[in-house]
């Protein structure tokens, strides 16, 4: 992780730091007109300061960069938000990027079902936390935070997808539906929710997650040796529990392997 900054927006005359929402090109006073089903969620507050020098920090502008173009080619252009939204961003004329000014819009919307694509890197020595390169945040404070927001907006019954492109979202030494809902990122985030009564889906993966350069908008995970393509490696918690599983089993040649299990986007 690269160096905390502060909290508050404020002179500095080292120009390789800027706060993280400069690096996006937000839009001042954005007004959305279009239907949204699709977020794309930085689980950080956009006004901690970040160094542009630091690779690890420069990754999440990449990787949502990829990831806008990902969703933007397997979903209508105009379902998908095209700036990142924040944990929180207290700032005048930037409302629209702070998760519950958006959720709060949306709410009402009846016939399309929400998706938030959470970025972030996957720690690999703590399961439990992702990391945004000026920040960290546990799978139980997140759940935490965005329940006390679906509270306060009255969100309601409708359901919610959070899918985590962070490597090891759902990775357990055991593959089997009871360990991943009671002992992987995405199941201990769908516990805290699931216990205030929101209807929610988590999707994740098991490995090493990684976007694929040049403008694809694809990505693959790698696990066990074995490269997938990112939708055949999906681990899936639904509404009820349930845990859609892909068969990820290592051929004896070990060879790349896209044709490994069978969970839908």
């Amino acid at each position: 992780m690269c160096s905390e900054g502060s909290l508050y927006e404020r002179f500095n005359e080292d120009k390789s730091s800027k706060l993280v929402y400069e690096s996006f090109n937000l839009k001042a006073n954005y007004t959305q007109k279009n239907r949204i089903s699709h977020l794309i969620f930085i689980p950080i507050n956009g006004l901690l300061e970040s160094d542009t020098k630091c690779e690890f920090y420069n990754d999440i502008v990449d990787f949502f960069n990829q990831t806008l173009i990902g969703l933007n080619k397997l979903h209508k252009k105009s379902r998908v938000f095209p700036y990142p939204i924040f944990l929180n961003l207290d700032k005048e004329g930037y409302e629209i990027y702070n998760l519950e000014n958006i959720l709060e819009l949306l709410k009402n919307e009846t016939q399309l079902l929400l998706t938030i694509h959470v970025i972030a890197h996957g720690e690999p020595s703590n399961f439990d936390l992702i990391d945004v390169g000026v920040d960290s945040i546990s799978c139980i404070d997140l759940g935490k935070q965005i329940s006390n927001i679906l509270e306060k907006i009255a969100w309601g019954s409708k359901v919610i997808t959070f899918h985590f492109h962070t490597c090891d979202s759902a990775s357990t030494r055991k593959k089997n539906s009871q360990t991943i809902v009671e002992h992987t990122f995405i199941g201990k985030f769908w516990n805290v929710l699931n216990r205030k009564g929101y209807k929610i889906i988590t999707i994740g993966y098991p490995g090493l997650y990684r976007s694929l350069k040049g403008g694809s908008g694809n990505a693959v995970v790698e696990f066990k040796g074995m490269t997938f393509e990112r939708s055949k490696a999906e681990i899936k918690i639904e509404t009820d529990g349930n845990v859609i599983i892909p068969d990820l089993k290592q051929s004896r040649g070990g060879k790349r392997n896209l044709s490994s299990g069978n969970v839908s986007r």
